[in-house]
């Protein structure tokens, strides 16, 4: 993805997830979401999942670099470069969304500490896995899209 095709935020913009139609957890350190709108999965990698957790909070995209200066080593360059690309990934895939200057919503302060050298990690740029498989499944509502034969008999199939 070509983070110029995707207007993405200023500095001081509040990036936040787009709660009403995306579910997400972190589990043994891997984040799994699921966009019920689309019935897509994913998985992040790489400095994402520390990405994702600030986004998951409310923040901006200079406290992201921020947290990527002092968390990874790497020219700010590359971090930057990294960063865009996550981000347009995740507004190409309806994930997250914008916030503005009058937002009623606050934006949680996400101090970021400075580590030492020695503690950095070397940067893995931020990779969002699409899967596509389960779509059909994820879309299903049991409740309501079945046919007269029950469950897991959709509407729109025979028996």
């Amino acid at each position: 993805m070509n983070p110029e095709a995707l207007q993405l935020p200023g500095s001081d913009v509040l990036i936040r997830v787009k709660t009403e139609n995306i579910v997400h957890q972190t589990i043994d350190g891997e984040v799994v979401l699921i966009n019920l709108l689309t019935g897509h999965y994913f998985s992040i990698e790489g400095a994402g999942t520390a990405i994702w957790e600030r986004i998951s909070l409310g923040t901006t995209r200079m406290e992201l670099q921020k947290l990527l200066e002092s968390s990874y080593e790497g020219q700010p360059a590359e971090l930057e470069a990294g960063l865009s690309r996550f981000l347009a990934d995740l507004l190409e895939e309806g994930m997250i969304e914008y916030g503005s200057a009058d937002s009623n919503e606050p934006l949680v302060p996400n101090s970021v500490e400075s580590l030492s050298p020695a503690t950095r990690q070397p940067f893995a740029a931020p990779v969002l896995n699409v899967y596509t498989d389960m779509k059909d499944f994820l879309l299903l509502d049991p409740i309501h899209d079945v046919g007269e034969a029950g469950w897991p008999n959709s509407l729109n199939k025979e028996p």
